[in-house]
């Protein structure tokens, strides 16, 4: 029996590793049930689409077509072009223009970018746009894409686009591209630019072209993306912004995927152009925005002040302002639950002197923490949370030490209960 549970708890556990468990994974590493369904094993996470699992496993049985053509330098060749071609169209066309218009470009520039992200054989313009605002606009929350902290780590990874879910585009909710025609007739015949791309491989390189300019080159830009999608927001790196999701810059990722590895910087300024902030943070697709730029192909690149990227920013400081208002809140919610009773113990101390100590007290303890705020948001909002938990764990302990030498009086009771309500909120994003 206890051998049984023992196992179920741990294949409980790799499951949720791998996203496929029923329930999602909370900031404290219980499991919260998905709200408006039912605990069933018909999750949502479950429900992958047979034709994208297909082609995704063909595409990786693909790479073993080297043992076929051998490694030559040709074949190297054709790799790094594939990948720095592939690389800059994700980069730059659909991450920082059409994602997040990061610059601004004329009409036939933004049909040619269009097409130059559609050989990147990894979906449509619009598609992508409207995926990852979502994921922006919902980062690191139970509502995100790919939390692998709410979703699991493999799910965030690679298995989220393959969802049938996840699959199609939704115009509603990016109105401002697809009033293009133009734009809509790419996102109709994207499998037309993915057999073009693999057609180009073919003429020009013959099955080299195929194995290494097509199957190698796909997997290896397809886990850079993961890599975001899932490493990016749980493991390693470094922070330095109080962004309210767990984003992080890893220097070594941020240059070999031409900037994007600097994710943590594009968190915090999701408009800019620019995602290595740091002369030390090579940034190569803003390299190429600013040749583009002078040549009079785009313009209006987005880049953040200086006082922006030191984090002296209004914008960089939001979060901070919001999470101690919120922690200000709580302390006028103890006040007023201990200004309604007031002093529940007048026989043991002059009448209002206890009831001063502990509003003195609780006062002291959520200063201390609103000086915190800034330093436990860069550490990360999981972080935060933990430490909120632990400030109302130690309110409580005053409240309750505080009330202990008259346990019979009924009021004590009432202001227990009164407290215990107060602190109680939503964890703060």
């Amino acid at each position: 029996m206890g051998s049984s549970a023992y196992s179920r708890r741990w294949l409980n556990r790799a499951l949720e590793f791998a996203g496929c468990a029923s329930g999602q994974r909370a900031a404290g590493g219980e499991v919260e049930q998905p709200k408006g369904k039912s605990h069933d094993a018909r999750d949502s996470r479950t429900r992958f689409s047979p034709p994208a699992v297909v082609v995704y496993a063909l595409i990786h049985l693909g790479c073993l077509g080297v043992f076929y053509t051998g490694v030559s330098v040709e074949a190297l060749g054709v790799l790094c072009g594939a990948l720095l071609l592939r690389a800059f169209g994700v980069s730059i066309v659909y991450h920082r223009y059409f994602a997040h218009r990061s610059f601004r470009t004329s009409r036939p520039m933004q049909f040619l970018l269009g097409v130059y992200g559609a050989l990147t054989v990894l979906g449509s313009p619009l598609w992508w746009a409207q995926t990852h605002r979502y994921h922006h606009q919902h980062a690191d929350t139970p509502h995100d894409l790919h939390s692998p902290h709410y979703h699991g780590f493999v799910y965030a990874h690679c298995g989220w686009f393959l969802n049938r879910e996840h699959r199609n585009v939704d115009l509603s909710k990016i109105r401002d591209f697809a009033r293009f025609p133009e734009l809509l007739w790419l996102e109709r015949w994207d499998p037309l630019f993915k057999l073009l791309y693999l057609g180009c491989c073919y003429w020009l390189f013959g099955v080299v072209g195929i194995v290494w300019g097509f199957f190698v080159a796909t997997v290896i830009i397809l886990h850079m993306i993961h890599w975001v999608q899932s490493v990016s927001h749980c493991l390693g790196g470094y922070r330095r912004y109080p962004t309210p999701d767990d984003s992080r810059n890893h220097w070594l990722f941020g240059v070999v995927s031409m900037g994007e590895g600097f994710h943590h910087n594009h968190h915090c300024f999701p408009n800019s152009a620019r995602m290595g902030l740091r002369w030390w943070e090579l940034d190569a697709s803003y390299g190429v925005l600013v040749v583009l730029s002078r040549l009079g192909l785009v313009w209006d690149l987005r880049v953040p002040g200086e006082s922006a990227r030191a984090g002296r920013d209004p914008r960089v400081e939001r979060h901070v302002v919001t999470v101690r208002a919120e922690v200000c809140r709580l302390g006028d919610r103890l006040d007023r639950a201990l200004d309604t009773f007031g002093d529940v113990n007048p026989e043991h101390e002059a009448p209002g002197t206890a009831h001063r100590d502990l509003k003195h007290r609780l006062g002291v303890r959520i200063e201390a923490f609103g000086g915190r705020v800034q330093d436990l948001l860069v550490a990360g909002p999981f972080v935060l949370q933990q430490a909120l938990a632990d400030l109302r764990g130690a309110l409580r302990q005053d409240v309750y030490a505080a009330l202990a030498a008259d346990p019979g009086d009924p009021r004590t009771y009432a202001l227990i209960e009164r407290i215990d309500a107060a602190l109680v909120c939503e964890p703060m994003r």
